[in-house]
């Protein structure tokens, strides 16, 4: 794994927007995954059903924003409802904790006027535990 720089972030960004979705990504592994490409993969992965691939970059995602104490961000981030409602039946205790975290992110509004998407479900989830 080398050092990311400008160029190859640019790159990433240049495939992306192509559409070019594998080479992107190629690049995205080979400078390293930086965190804040982590989400597009990661939604990427979704839609192509590739839901255990996507849930690993929701995960790195969701810890980078724990080691820079951000969360809970206003409004989410999905990506915590999303890993909650993956581990339900896998990992109770770890849905429990994305789920808890999701939902508090509703107190943290930052007066946008909107809530958490999610939060019916999420409460449902949450209560099945």
């Amino acid at each position: 794994m080398r050092k990311m720089n400008i160029i190859d972030d640019t790159l990433f960004k240049r495939h992306w927007r192509q559409r070019r979705y594998k080479q992107a990504i190629g690049v995205y592994n080979k400078i390293g995954r930086p965190f804040w490409h982590a989400e597009t993969v990661g939604r990427y992965y979704e839609r192509c059903g590739l839901i255990k691939q996507a849930i690993m970059q929701y995960k790195m995602l969701i810890d980078e924003y724990k080691k820079m104490k951000i969360l809970p961000l206003p409004r989410g981030p999905v990506e915590l409802y999303k890993l909650g409602k993956w581990y339900i039946k896998r990992n109770p205790a770890k849905a429990k904790k994305y789920l808890t975290l999701y939902l508090r992110a509703e107190k943290e509004d930052s007066g946008t006027g909107f809530g958490i998407r999610h939060k019916k479900r999420a409460q449902e989830l949450l209560g099945s535990i």
